[in-house]
Protein backbone atom coordinates (compact mmCIF):
# COMPACT_ATOMS: atom_id res chain seq x y z
CA UNK A 1 0.00 0.00 0.00
CA UNK A 2 2.79 2.40 0.58
CA UNK A 3 4.57 2.37 -2.37
CA UNK A 4 1.31 2.57 -4.28
CA UNK A 5 0.51 6.08 -2.41
CA UNK A 6 4.05 6.89 -3.37
CA UNK A 7 3.71 6.13 -6.80
CA UNK A 8 -0.04 8.09 -6.68
CA UNK A 9 2.08 10.99 -5.14
CA UNK A 10 4.95 11.09 -7.06
CA UNK A 11 2.34 11.64 -10.80
CA UNK A 12 0.65 14.55 -9.24
CA UNK A 13 -2.52 12.44 -7.41
CA UNK A 14 -1.55 11.77 -4.04
CA UNK A 15 -5.53 11.62 -3.32
CA UNK A 16 -6.14 9.35 -5.94
CA UNK A 17 -8.70 9.31 -8.45
CA UNK A 18 -11.76 8.42 -9.67
CA UNK A 19 -12.33 6.41 -13.11
CA UNK A 20 -15.38 4.50 -14.76
CA UNK A 21 -14.89 0.71 -15.33
CA UNK A 22 -16.93 -0.33 -17.69
CA UNK A 23 -18.17 -4.68 -17.88
CA UNK A 24 -20.47 -7.02 -19.22
CA UNK A 25 -23.68 -8.85 -17.13
CA UNK A 26 -21.20 -12.21 -17.69
CA UNK A 27 -18.83 -14.72 -16.26
CA UNK A 28 -16.25 -16.07 -17.52
CA UNK A 29 -13.86 -18.81 -15.98
CA UNK A 30 -15.55 -19.71 -13.39
CA UNK A 31 -15.76 -15.84 -12.19
CA UNK A 32 -18.43 -13.08 -12.92
CA UNK A 33 -17.09 -9.93 -14.06
CA UNK A 34 -19.41 -8.03 -11.21
CA UNK A 35 -17.36 -9.96 -8.22
CA UNK A 36 -14.21 -9.27 -10.33
CA UNK A 37 -15.16 -5.53 -10.65
CA UNK A 38 -16.17 -5.40 -6.83
CA UNK A 39 -13.12 -6.86 -6.22
CA UNK A 40 -10.96 -3.99 -7.65
CA UNK A 41 -12.84 -1.40 -6.58
CA UNK A 42 -12.43 -2.64 -3.02
CA UNK A 43 -8.54 -3.18 -3.64
CA UNK A 44 -8.26 0.30 -5.37
CA UNK A 45 -9.85 2.33 -2.55
CA UNK A 46 -7.15 1.55 -0.29
CA UNK A 47 -5.00 3.97 -2.25
CA UNK A 48 -7.63 6.60 -3.11
CA UNK A 49 -8.42 5.38 -6.07
CA UNK A 50 -12.39 5.39 -6.67
CA UNK A 51 -13.77 2.67 -9.32
CA UNK A 52 -17.30 3.89 -10.70
CA UNK A 53 -18.32 0.14 -11.63
CA UNK A 54 -20.38 0.25 -14.52
CA UNK A 55 -22.04 -2.90 -15.79
CA UNK A 56 -23.75 -3.42 -18.57
CA UNK A 57 -25.34 -5.96 -21.36
CA UNK A 58 -22.31 -8.01 -22.58
CA UNK A 59 -23.00 -6.89 -26.13
CA UNK A 60 -22.66 -3.04 -25.03
CA UNK A 61 -19.74 -3.75 -23.35
CA UNK A 62 -18.00 -5.41 -26.53
CA UNK A 63 -19.30 -3.03 -28.43
CA UNK A 64 -17.83 0.04 -26.66
CA UNK A 65 -14.07 -2.05 -25.99
CA UNK A 66 -13.93 -2.83 -29.85
CA UNK A 67 -15.29 0.67 -30.85
CA UNK A 68 -12.65 2.24 -28.37
CA UNK A 69 -15.58 4.35 -27.03
CA UNK A 70 -15.22 3.10 -22.93
CA UNK A 71 -14.65 6.72 -20.95
CA UNK A 72 -12.56 4.68 -18.29
CA UNK A 73 -11.15 1.07 -18.12
CA UNK A 74 -13.03 -1.66 -19.56
CA UNK A 75 -13.15 -5.41 -17.51
CA UNK A 76 -13.32 -8.05 -20.25
CA UNK A 77 -12.07 -11.44 -21.78
CA UNK A 78 -10.08 -11.92 -24.94
CA UNK A 79 -8.80 -15.25 -26.02
CA UNK A 80 -6.92 -15.30 -29.62
CA UNK A 81 -8.52 -18.55 -31.57
CA UNK A 82 -4.60 -20.32 -31.19
CA UNK A 83 -2.07 -20.36 -28.23
CA UNK A 84 0.27 -18.67 -29.64
CA UNK A 85 2.50 -15.56 -28.70
CA UNK A 86 2.54 -13.38 -31.80
CA UNK A 87 -1.13 -13.79 -31.22
CA UNK A 88 -1.71 -11.97 -28.22
CA UNK A 89 1.32 -9.74 -28.43
CA UNK A 90 0.52 -8.47 -32.06
CA UNK A 91 -3.06 -7.81 -30.45
CA UNK A 92 -1.57 -5.67 -27.76
CA UNK A 93 0.39 -3.19 -29.40
CA UNK A 94 -2.05 -3.02 -32.06
CA UNK A 95 -6.06 -3.41 -31.94
CA UNK A 96 -6.01 -3.50 -28.03
CA UNK A 97 -3.36 -0.61 -27.88
CA UNK A 98 -6.03 1.31 -29.72
CA UNK A 99 -9.11 0.11 -28.26
CA UNK A 100 -7.34 1.64 -25.27
CA UNK A 101 -6.18 5.09 -26.73
CA UNK A 102 -2.25 4.25 -26.77
CA UNK A 103 0.42 4.48 -29.22
CA UNK A 104 3.17 1.48 -28.01
CA UNK A 105 6.79 2.79 -29.27
CA UNK A 106 7.75 1.78 -32.61
CA UNK A 107 10.51 -0.41 -30.68
CA UNK A 108 8.19 -2.51 -28.86
CA UNK A 109 6.18 -3.25 -32.27
CA UNK A 110 9.00 -3.81 -33.85
CA UNK A 111 10.29 -6.38 -30.94
CA UNK A 112 6.89 -8.42 -30.88
CA UNK A 113 7.40 -9.14 -34.60
CA UNK A 114 11.17 -9.98 -34.30
CA UNK A 115 10.25 -12.18 -31.64
CA UNK A 116 7.65 -14.16 -33.55
CA UNK A 117 10.08 -14.32 -36.27
CA UNK A 118 13.37 -15.64 -34.30
CA UNK A 119 13.80 -19.19 -34.60
CA UNK A 120 16.73 -19.33 -31.47
CA UNK A 121 14.45 -20.80 -28.93
CA UNK A 122 16.10 -19.48 -26.08
CA UNK A 123 16.72 -16.03 -28.20
CA UNK A 124 12.89 -16.11 -28.70
CA UNK A 125 11.83 -16.61 -24.93
CA UNK A 126 14.65 -13.77 -23.93
CA UNK A 127 12.41 -11.29 -26.60
CA UNK A 128 9.13 -12.44 -24.88
CA UNK A 129 10.25 -11.79 -21.66
CA UNK A 130 12.09 -8.32 -22.69
CA UNK A 131 8.50 -7.42 -24.12
CA UNK A 132 6.10 -9.26 -20.86
CA UNK A 133 8.58 -6.63 -19.01
CA UNK A 134 7.84 -3.83 -21.21
CA UNK A 135 4.25 -4.14 -21.24
CA UNK A 136 4.34 -4.28 -17.00
CA UNK A 137 6.18 -1.09 -17.01
CA UNK A 138 3.71 0.81 -19.72
CA UNK A 139 0.70 -0.85 -18.24
CA UNK A 140 -1.75 0.75 -20.28
CA UNK A 141 -3.58 -2.92 -19.95
CA UNK A 142 -3.10 -5.53 -18.06
CA UNK A 143 -4.38 -9.42 -17.97
CA UNK A 144 -5.74 -10.40 -14.50
CA UNK A 145 -5.98 -14.07 -15.56
CA UNK A 146 -5.77 -16.30 -18.41
CA UNK A 147 -7.07 -19.80 -19.05
CA UNK A 148 -5.33 -22.73 -17.92
CA UNK A 149 -4.33 -24.68 -20.53
CA UNK A 150 -3.57 -28.34 -19.03
CA UNK A 151 -1.05 -31.65 -21.15
CA UNK A 152 -1.71 -34.62 -20.31
CA UNK A 153 1.34 -36.58 -20.52
CA UNK A 154 1.85 -40.32 -20.43
CA UNK A 155 3.53 -41.91 -17.22
CA UNK A 156 6.15 -43.91 -19.68
CA UNK A 157 7.84 -40.32 -20.28
CA UNK A 158 10.47 -38.85 -17.92
CA UNK A 159 10.69 -35.43 -19.84
CA UNK A 160 8.21 -33.52 -21.66
CA UNK A 161 9.86 -30.17 -21.46
CA UNK A 162 7.85 -27.29 -22.79
CA UNK A 163 9.13 -23.79 -24.13
CA UNK A 164 8.96 -20.71 -22.36
CA UNK A 165 5.50 -20.16 -24.55
CA UNK A 166 4.36 -22.97 -22.06
CA UNK A 167 2.58 -24.87 -24.77
CA UNK A 168 5.02 -25.66 -26.97
CA UNK A 169 7.10 -28.40 -26.96
CA UNK A 170 11.13 -29.35 -27.20
CA UNK A 171 10.55 -32.38 -29.06
CA UNK A 172 14.31 -33.19 -28.77
CA UNK A 173 14.47 -32.95 -25.00
CA UNK A 174 11.38 -35.47 -24.56
CA UNK A 175 12.55 -38.79 -22.96
CA UNK A 176 11.36 -41.98 -22.42
CA UNK A 177 10.91 -43.36 -18.31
Amino acid sequence: LAKSKELLAKAGLPDGFEFEIDYGNAAIAGISYQTLAQKLQADLSRVGIKAKLNPMDQVNARTMYTTGKAPGGVLTFWNPPAVENLLWAAATVERVAKRVHWTPPAALVKLVHDAAAETDPKKQAEMWIDYQKQMVDQANHFILFQPIYQIAVRDTLAKLPLTAAGWQLDMYAVKPA
